[in-house]
């Protein structure tokens, strides 16, 4: 699944020159593992990043989008799950193309 998302942003995105995961730390490296397995046929460099609450993920978010051409996957834990609104609100704001589960 977290190979998939990877074409889902750039299919979304296609000047995506750069990528971001955002994480919840506790979390294991499963869905990551299968994002990084993917990454060097992309030739696209990647960032990992992690966050607790929704003001790191601002922070994150908003360094990350200071850059242009950034595309953002956001991996499914407690942490982003319980700050996804957040999450979103701030990909927006900081126009960062993103790739999420989605949450009814």
């Amino acid at each position: 699944m977290g190979g998939k998302w990877l074409g889902t942003l750039t299919e979304i995105a296609p000047n995506t020159t750069r990528v971001a995961v955002l994480r919840d730390p506790g979390m294991g490296v499963g869905m990551l593992g299968a994002i990084q397995a993917v990454m060097p046929s992309s030739a696209l460099p990647l960032t990992i990043a992690s966050g607790q609450d929704a003001v790191e993920f601002e922070r994150v978010i908003a360094a990350f989008g200071s850059e242009p051409n950034g595309g953002l996957i956001v991996l499914p834990a407690p942490n982003t799950i319980r700050n996804q609104q957040a999450i979103i609100a701030s990909a927006a704001r900081h126009r960062v193309p993103t790739v999420y589960l989605a949450s009814s």
